[in-house]
């Protein structure tokens, strides 16, 4: 799989799931672990791991520029 879940936390302490991209080596979306702005939605283990799914679902074809 090329995007993967990845616990990380930042410097205050506060804790997010980041989307990782093994090929590039980076992080490409992040999810706070708990609903900070309390609207119920995009937060958590289950928000990130349906996008890592997604975008593993997706066919995505590098540019040229990007693989030099």
């Amino acid at each position: 799989m090329r995007f993967i879940v990845k616990p990380s936390t930042d410097r205050d302490g506060t804790e997010y799931f980041d989307v990782f991209d093994t090929v590039k080596d980076e992080t490409v979306s992040w999810y706070s672990k708990l609903d900070t702005d309390s609207s119920g939605m995009n937060f958590g283990l289950p928000a990130a791991e349906e996008d890592a799914a997604y975008m593993n679902s997706l066919e995505i074809v590098e540019s040229p520029m990007e693989v030099l």
